[in-house]
């Protein structure tokens, strides 16, 4: 395989990668628009329950409420599980921070770039999950 085959097969494998992502954030949006249509005819379905009574309507109603509060509750408990890891990740950085001067070949400083990045995207999610929950 020649350098030449090499540059095109991680060209390839990068397009596509990017293509995937892509993809996966168009799905994710179209999900997060959808979910807040349903959101938004959830609460005119309540509006116009309260004026009209209509045991149907107040069927629905009641299974949008369900499924609402159980989309909250999984959202809390990811937040959570999220904010657990945080805690883990401060604790492995205290830790590294502490044996930094046993740091002879800079892994400990690499770690810890590496622990402080994955802190970044933890906190990002973190702080998506609220907005949702905010619907």
């Amino acid at each position: 395989m020649t350098n030449h085959d090499k540059h095109d097969e991680i060209e390839s494998t990068g397009l596509s990668v990017y293509k995937r992502d892509r993809q996966m954030n168009e799905i994710q949006q179209k999900l997060e628009e959808n979910r807040k249509k349903m959101f938004e005819k959830r609460l005119g379905l309540k509006k116009y329950a309260k004026v009209n009574f209509n045991p149907h309507i107040n069927e629905i109603v009641k299974k949008y409420d369900e499924y609402y509060h159980e989309y909250k509750t999984n959202m809390k408990l990811q937040i959570r599980a999220l904010e657990e890891i945080i805690k883990h990740l401060n604790d492995v950085l205290n830790e590294q921070n502490q044996n930094e001067d046993l740091d002879l070949d800079g892994l400990i400083s690499r770690n810890k770039s590496q622990l402080k990045k994955d802190k970044t995207m933890i906190l990002k999610e973190i702080k998506t999950l609220r907005k949702l929950m905010v619907l």
